[in-house]
């Protein structure tokens, strides 16, 4: 499982990034063999009211295919994380139930009855 941060109009700390890194491991390392590609996007803008709002976008590249993302704005950096870490931690664990659910048939087959002594 690849974890890519960036970060746009402020930069980051190796430390926040460290912090990151384990967080998303936590949340998603039990599906790393699913897992081909994390990418997080850390920006900061001016919100509303003039306040500098964090707004974290992480995405989710899943083997063979597919893309989950997530995205949460917050006034506060670790808030703004671990909201979006949740969201897409919560989306991985369904699509990943949903891919083992189409293996298999929803209720099994009936059998066909034994004909012991036919009479024909």
């Amino acid at each position: 499982m690849n974890i890519h941060i960036r970060s746009r109009n402020f930069a980051l700390s190796d430390s926040v990034r460290a912090n990151m890194a384990r967080r998303l491991q936590f949340c998603l390392g039990r599906f790393a063999l699913r897992i081909n590609k994390v990418a997080v996007q850390i920006a900061e803008f001016n919100g509303p009211k003039g306040v500098h709002e964090k707004q974290c976008r992480i995405q989710v590249r899943l083997r063979p295919r597919g893309t989950l993302s997530a995205e949460y704005t917050d006034e506060n950096l670790y808030a703004a994380f671990d909201c979006a870490s949740g969201f897409v931690e919560r989306a991985v664990t369904r699509a990943i139930q949903r891919i083992r659910k189409i293996g298999r048939p929803a209720h099994p087959l009936p059998r066909p009855p034994l004909l012991t002594n036919p009479s024909f």
